[in-house]
Formats: structure tokens, C-alpha cells, sequence
């Protein structure tokens, strides 16, 4: 049962420490088609995973760091106070 719960809690960092090491929690991920300036689709990705499809500058949120880490980035779009643009 120990190594049960070592596993899951590595996971769980491995999951976390990917996060912090995919995205540019600093700066928001802006969607293509919303005029509004506060819509974000989460952290913005770091260009070596994940380059912005359209015009160099904006993302459409169905890239695949959007994908993997949605949950997360919920909750950055609701501690940053965002409007979320991922549904």
C-alpha cells in the first residue's frame, strides 16, 4: 500500500513539474478569435514545445499542451483571473 501511494505522489510531481517546465506561467496563451483582452486559453507554452499557430502570436487552445495539462490550466486561468476560453 506504501509503494502504492509513493507512486501516485511521484506522479502527480512528474505531472506538475511538466507543467512548470512546458509553460510560461508568467504570460497568458491568447486565442485567435476572442477581442476580448482578458480571454486566455492558459500559461503561455514555451516555443520549443509548442509554437503559436496563428500569425506567430495566438493559440486556439486545442494544442497539445492545452490537452494534456486542461486541468491545470483551469486553475491558472481562474487564479490569474482570466476569462476561460477553454470549455
Amino acid at each position: 500500500m506504501r509503494l502504492l501511494w509513493k507512486m501516485l505522489i511521484i506522479t502527480i510531481l512528474v505531472y506538475l513539474l511538466a507543467f512548470a517546465s512546458v509553460f510560461n506561467v508568467f504570460r497568458a496563451a491568447q486565442p485567435y478569435d476572442v477581442e476580448s483582452d482578458g480571454a486566455a486559453c492558459g500559461p503561455r507554452p514555451k516555443w520549443l514545445f509548442c509554437k503559436p499557430h496563428y500569425g506567430g502570436m495566438f493559440y486556439d487552445g486545442h494544442e497539445w499542451p492545452f490537452v494534456v495539462f486542461r486541468p491545470l490550466c483551469k486553475v491558472w486561468i481562474r487564479l490569474v483571473g482570466c476569462h476561460d476560453y477553454l470549455r
